[in-house]
């Protein structure tokens, strides 16, 4: 498997969208960088377009070590209205 991808029987990173993986020229990143960590020094954490294999379009969540490989053992993917009751559910964390 490619360095920052992942794929199991039902899901895969669709590659074919998104950004490339920061330094990496693999895309499937929603975003241009990581949500957490450095890359190529810590695990990263990355939003990823997702790709079933009846051709939904989700998403996942994906932690990666510093050369690429996926840590992730499971995936829980979700799609675009999952994504933005996540993001809305987001702004009612405490402050620390």
């Amino acid at each position: 498997m490619a360095a920052f991808t992942n794929e199991n029987g039902r899901f895969k990173t669709d590659t074919t969208k998104g950004c490339a993986h920061g330094t990496s020229p693999v895309r499937g990143s929603v975003f241009p960088g990581p949500i957490r960590g450095k890359q190529g020094t810590d695990y990263t954490l990355w939003l990823e377009h997702v790709i079933s294999s009846d051709n939904e379009q989700l998403y996942w969540f994906q932690w990666y070590s510093p050369s690429g490989t996926s840590t992730t053992k499971t995936s829980a993917v979700f799609d675009k209205d999952d994504l933005k009751n996540v993001i809305s559910q987001l702004v009612l964390v405490p402050d620390a």
